[in-house]
Order: structure tokens, then C-alpha cells, then sequence
């Protein structure tokens, strides 16, 4: 069920966040389909994760905090699943 919320969380910010989020999001997603099909690790995922969450490369892209948590916290939610699933 978090897995879920989060994935949600993940697509409403790519269909209404900034550019640089739409962008990010759809990273997301793509890695998403590609851990369910065996094609990530746990490990390489939740690190690829944590690499697109990154504060100092959000800070390069925008000076809205607001959306950088947004961002960060459907992410790392995501991360944290995986965390428990493995």
C-alpha cells in the first residue's frame, strides 16, 4: 500500500510539477518499471534512488522548497519500501 500511495505521489508530480520535476518524476517511474522487472537490484534501485533526491543537485535546479520536499519525501518513500522488502 505505501508502495502504491508513493507511486501516485511520484506521477501527480509529473503531471503538475516543474519542468525539472516532470523530469525527475519520470526517472522515477522508469526505474520503477525496471526494478519490477528484474532489471535493478533492491540495492542498485534504492541507490539510484537516493542519487535523484540528492539535496544539493535539487538546490542546483530550483529555489522552490515546497517542491524539492514534495520530490524528496514520494522518493525516499519509495526507497524505504524497498528497504523493507529486502
Amino acid at each position: 500500500m505505501v508502495m502504491e500511495q508513493a507511486i501516485l505521489d511520484v506521477k501527480a508530480l509529473m503531471e503538475d510539477g516543474p519542468e525539472w520535476v516532470q523530469e525527475r518524476a519520470g526517472i522515477v517511474l522508469d526505474m520503477y518499471e525496471q526494478h519490477n522487472a528484474g532489471e535493478l537490484s533492491d540495492e542498485e534501485y534504492a541507490e539510484l534512488l537516493e542519487d535523484l533526491a540528492r539535496a544539493d543537485q535539487l538546490d542546483k535546479l530550483s529555489d522552490d522548497f515546497d517542491m524539492k520536499n514534495k520530490f524528496t519525501v514520494s522518493v525516499m518513500a519509495l526507497k524505504n519500501v524497498i528497504g523493507i522488502v529486502a
